[in-house]
């Protein structure tokens, strides 16, 4: 009996594997949600709170046609499989900004944050570096940053006042 669970146990690892495999398909199948209906903020900043974030976000924002909004810290596309030039919205210290420049092309850059001031946007989320300056930038290839999708611009206004 115990010699053949042994000679079943590669067949029954295989198995395994296989159901998690799909079951995990499945399921990103059905979270994920094609780039015109989701808004991606990338912040260059430890983000703590991400979903309570986002979800704060997704209450506020007044259009129907967004599935989701998700916050991401940069550590995440640098550990995850999603590039961070899939993001719609980025906020970097004002150092880093020519390390993406590429990304926002003729986009500039507005202040989000100054160095050292007491009042952030996000302060309860985000853990600013108090000796820089934090810039928001729109990524330039971005469905939402065109004439007809302005998205990522009332996004923004939204950050700015949380």
């Amino acid at each position: 009996m115990l010699r053949r669970f042994f000679r079943l146990l590669p067949a029954l690892l295989t198995w395994a594997l296989v159901c998690i495999m799909f079951w995990g398909w499945i399921f990103s199948i059905l979270t994920n949600a094609p780039a015109e209906k989701k808004l991606i903020v990338y912040i260059d900043a430890p983000v703590t709170g991400t979903r309570e974030l986002a979800g704060k976000l997704e209450e506020s924002f007044p259009r129907a046609q967004i599935r989701f909004i998700e916050v991401r810290s940069f550590s995440y596309s640098m550990m995850g499989d999603s590039p961070a030039s899939d993001g719609d919205i980025f906020i970097i210290p004002s150092e880093n900004a020519g390390e993406y420049s590429e990304w926002f092309g003729s986009l500039p850059g507005e202040l989000f944050v100054s160095a050292g001031s007491d009042t952030a946007p996000l302060s309860s989320y985000v853990f600013y570096s108090g000796d820089s300056d934090y810039l928001l930038f729109y990524y330039a290839s971005s469905v939402h940053t065109g004439s007809s999708d302005s998205l990522a611009f009332e996004l923004a206004d939204l950050l700015k006042h949380n």
